[in-house]
């Protein structure tokens, strides 16, 4: 396999289990985090007039590590509530992480780890009348929660931590452009739209717009742009990437060093 170099746009605490793995298949990996997690507290205000949950649903390895931050300081009345509470994870490193934790937390899927897919799976029908919780970040898609209510359960959000966008990685992405066969991970949407913003930023005298941004030449020079979902790939698309870019199979570390290879052996 030939030689890469990541660049990990993940945030720093998420980073270091695909790292590893970067450097065992003989790569490296650069850190540009594009995006800063703020925790937010759960009192037990919020659990006032909840019903024992029957399901909670974390969206993100954030989400998990959010939850286990503040639990620990709820009241017993409130840990009580989910004494019974079966715990699903979107996504395959989100249960990875529970797991880690001391969480019992399943997975609804063995390769695709979307919402779509998750909503999909017959334990998300028959919920009329369930109490479920979802744990998330501020903000986000509100497609499960919108697509559970409209099945008849009655869904509460908690919000326990907040994006922030990371001041831009100037000497990182300048060492990433000059590296070894790069390749670029976008984790998110969220995670491209800063990175555009912080090019533009530090090319603000070159580029005026995220159009020229696409076309500029220095796109050329990286391998591919690795994403973890098809609906990535199709935003960018749509804004005009010409790119080369691939979607990862399998959502998750392994998933992704796997695509790398893939397209980095071309």
């Amino acid at each position: 396999m030939k030689l890469f170099t990541l660049l990990n746009t993940r945030p720093v605490h998420q980073a270091d289990k695909l790292n590893e793995l970067v450097i065992q298949q003989g790569g490296q990996s650069i850190n540009c985090p594009t995006i800063e997690i703020q925790w937010l507290a759960i009192s037990d205000n919020e659990f006032v007039g909840c019903r024992p949950f029957d399901k909670a649903i974390f969206t993100s390895v954030n989400s998990v590590l959010g939850w286990y931050r503040f639990q620990q300081k709820l009241s017993s009345e409130a840990k009580k509530l989910f004494s019974q509470t079966e715990f699903y994870a979107i996504g395959k490193a989100t249960q990875e992480k529970g797991l880690e934790l001391g969480l019992e937390i399943k997975t609804l899927s063995q390769k695709q780890f979307d919402s779509e897919h998750f909503l999909a799976h017959e334990k998300m029908l028959a919920i009329k009348g369930q109490q479920i919780a979802i744990f998330k970040g501020e903000g986000g898609r509100s497609l499960i929660e919108e697509t559970l209510t409209s099945r008849g359960a009655a869904v509460k959000l908690f919000d326990v931590y907040q994006r922030k966008i990371a001041p831009f990685c100037v000497s990182e992405w300048d060492r990433f452009l000059k590296s070894s066969s790069p390749v670029l991970l976008l984790s998110s949407l969220e995670s491209w739209q800063n990175l555009a913003s912080g090019l533009l930023q530090e090319n603000i005298n070159v580029l005026t717009s995220k159009e020229e941004l696409i076309q500029a030449e220095f796109w050329l020079g990286i391998t591919t742009t690795v994403v973890m979902s098809q609906r990535i790939a199709d935003s960018m698309i749509s804004q005009g990437w010409k790119w080369p870019i691939t979607v990862v199979e399998t959502q998750s570390n392994q998933g992704i060093v796997k695509a790398i290879q893939e397209s980095v052996d071309k």
